[in-house]
């Protein structure tokens, strides 16, 4: 069965890049704690889109990363819809009684959100 969120040509897919990875590490945690986060990086295997998708959930905190890095590693599509599609996840869980344009206008308001913070 797939869960709603995760149905093709409906939802945003950000491509990340490791040099993505960097510069929201640089931008948004404090020097000190760069060397712990990228050694956390390199133990987790995890790609780019679900490291940038754990700093998001951890918004500049690093215990928290350590928190959400680990929540990855039982399964990353949590972390993934956490940060991708907060919106949609949560209302389509609550009810499954929206129509299409309410559920396009939420796709929407997830997509502007994510692309905002991401730049």
């Amino acid at each position: 069965m797939k869960l709603p969120f995760f149905k093709e040509n409906e939802q945003y897919v950000p491509t990340v890049t490791n040099n993505d990875v960097e510069r929201i590490l640089i931008r948004d945690y404090p020097e000190t704690s760069h060397n712990k986060i990228k050694e956390l990086i390199e133990k987790s295997n995890q790609e780019p889109r679900v490291i940038v998708a754990c700093f998001k959930n951890s918004g500049g905190n690093t215990e928290a990363f350590v928190k959400e890095i680990e929540a990855a590693a039982i399964d990353f599509r949590d972390v993934l819809v956490d940060a991708e599609y907060p919106n949609y996840a949560k209302e389509t869980f609550k009810t499954n009684k929206l129509n299409v344009k309410e559920k396009n206008q939420l796709i929407k308001e997830d997509k502007e959100q994510y692309i905002k913070w991401f730049n």
